[in-house]
């Protein structure tokens, strides 16, 4: 892949984005209603065809993005507990590791594995790292 997209595909606002200019989103648009879902759909269908000749757009395609919006957004839409792991009926409960020792252990950067250890170090330090928490099994709230 190169820095500009795949297949012709690009995100402007991905690639190089411009903090301080004008969005360059179309959900603001479709989140109020100033653009249909369903034309926006189809427009990108008929461009992408009138400019590939036919072809079909590729699966990481912004159609493919725009479904993704649409099936989280009607996940969302009569779910109060949406952004709640606890009552949400799309979620499943999972029973987390309630261990402050070590959650402190792991925070400050010192669990005994180097290379976590290392990670969270540099985290504490530069406020970037490569450490992941999905990998401890432990709610994304407790970090």
């Amino acid at each position: 892949m190169t820095s500009g997209g795949q297949d012709g595909y690009i995100l402007p606002n991905q690639v190089n984005p411009d903090l301080l200019g004008p969005p360059m989103s179309m959900s603001a648009a479709l989140r109020f209603g100033c653009l249909s879902v369903r034309k926006f759909y189809w427009d990108v269908q008929a461009t992408y065809e009138r400019i590939n000749r036919g072809h079909p757009p590729p699966s990481h395609s912004l159609t493919a993005q725009l479904i993704w919006r649409e099936f989280f957004y009607c996940m969302s839409a009569n779910n109060a507990k949406y952004s709640e792991m606890e009552g949400n009926p799309i979620c499943i409960q999972i029973p987390w590791y309630k261990k402050p020792d070590q959650l402190a252990a792991w925070e400050e950067g010192r669990t005994g594995y180097p290379f976590i250890d290392a990670c969270m170090r540099q985290l504490r330090k530069t406020l970037h790292g490569i450490f992941t928490l999905n990998s401890l099994s432990a709610p994304s709230r407790l970090a």
